[in-house]
């Protein structure tokens, strides 16, 4: 197997342990590794920015919002997790590509001060457009697939939720799953 097969191989596997471990491990050990992804990703903006282009961009957390609220926007009207992960993702970089001729013709302090205006611009507009972005509240998203137990006729079972009226519900016995089965919660 060749050294690059490999790597892809492992590659993949990662991040099919990534995907699965929602429904295996605990809130606490997700949420964890979620912000610690999320800081990665962030830090590697600055290396991309600062180091190879050799630009002070203090302006990441604009677009971190921007994609956030495109996600959480998305995530309120209802529309699939996986279309809201897309645009968080297509949203910011759209916005990046527009403003991008004009930020990067501005040389050392000027690009600082000019990214640094950004994050306070984008600050008052999330304030301001409480209709897309609820204002100072923020925006309430749906409860998401968590593993949770259900009460009365189902307790000793778990259940994940699959949208307002499904849930997939099954039963632990050791490490596998029993009694599977998709039940209309209404």
């Amino acid at each position: 197997m060749t050294r690059g097969r490999s790597r892809r191989m492992a590659t993949g596997l990662g991040l099919l342990c990534l995907g699965l471990l929602p429904w295996v491990a605990s809130t606490y050990v997700v949420t964890f590794l979620y912000l610690a992804l999320v800081s990665v990703a962030l830090a590697q903006s600055y290396d991309w920015v600062g180091g190879h282009l050799g630009y002070m961009n203090l302006g990441q957390a604009a677009f971190f919002g921007v994609g956030a609220y495109a996600g959480g926007v998305l995530l309120t009207k209802a529309l699939p997790p996986a279309v809201a992960f897309a645009a968080a993702a297509l949203v910011p970089a759209a916005f990046a590509a527009a403003i991008a001729v004009p930020f990067f013709r501005l040389r050392g302090a000027y690009f600082a001060l000019a990214t640094f205006g950004l994050v306070a611009l984008m600050e008052l507009l999330a304030h301001n457009l409480e209709t897309v972005t609820g204002g100072a509240l923020g925006l309430s998203l749906p409860p998401g697939n968590r593993l949770h137990a259900p009460e009365a006729d189902r307790a000793g079972q778990h259940a994940i939720r699959v949208n307002d009226q499904y849930r997939i519900v099954f039963r632990f016995e050791g490490q596998d799953a029993h009694d599977v089965c998709c039940t209309d919660y209404h």
